[in-house]
């Protein structure tokens, strides 16, 4: 061995021992530089990420609950339609059409008198005639004769009636004491659907 040699031997020694005295220090700052870059590099795009992925969701969150309310806004208005309808029908079902009508009129009127005890003199029709919003109304007027309990049972099968029947006028007098006889005179206005 040379002097040389052991110069480049001491002086590695010296750089060995140089390293052991600050080995800790120089893994700590390895660490901390790898810790650095693997944060930047992997952790801190993961959060972004996430972050964006979390206001995405926030964002369809609340694009589901505009949409669910406007499917139950719509289902409410289609049930409130569905109801409408239905009123609506059952209320057409109260009004006379023009076959009711000309039934009722020809037929069932004196009818439904003479099956409570009456007898019918006239019944005519009024030109009183008004129309609103597809509604007719119509006069009829019905002279009748019969005692007591017998206009009584008639005007209250007039007010039960299925379809929509108003009594206007209604005069009652005395034709005869025995036995007991009534003259009675009703207007009846009758509701129609055009």
């Amino acid at each position: 061995m040379n002097l040389s040699d052991l110069f480049s031997l001491e002086e590695h020694e010296n750089l060995i021992e140089y390293f052991r005295k600050y080995q800790k220090y120089l893994y700590a700052i390895i660490i901390i530089v790898i810790s650095i870059q693997m944060f930047f590099s992997i952790i801190k795009p993961k959060f972004s990420l996430m972050s964006t992925e979390k206001h995405k969701l926030s964002q369809f969150k609340v694009i589901l609950a505009s949409k669910k309310n406007t499917a139950q806004k719509k289902e409410d208005i289609e049930a409130k339609l569905k109801r409408i309808k239905s009123d609506l029908l059952k209320r057409q079902g109260m009004l006379f059409n023009e076959s009711d009508f000309n039934n009722f009129y020809v037929k069932k009127l004196a009818t439904l008198a003479e099956n409570t005890g009456n007898e019918v003199h006239k019944i005519s029709l009024s030109k009183y005639k008004t129309s609103k919003k597809n509604i007719e109304t119509q006069n009829l007027q019905i002279s009748l004769t019969g005692d007591f309990f017998g206009i009584i049972a008639l005007y209250s099968v007039l007010e039960k009636y299925s379809k929509i029947i108003k009594i206007k006028d209604f005069n009652m007098s005395s034709i005869s004491a025995k036995p007991v006889r009534l003259r009675c005179n009703l207007t009846l206005e009758v509701y129609m659907i055009k």
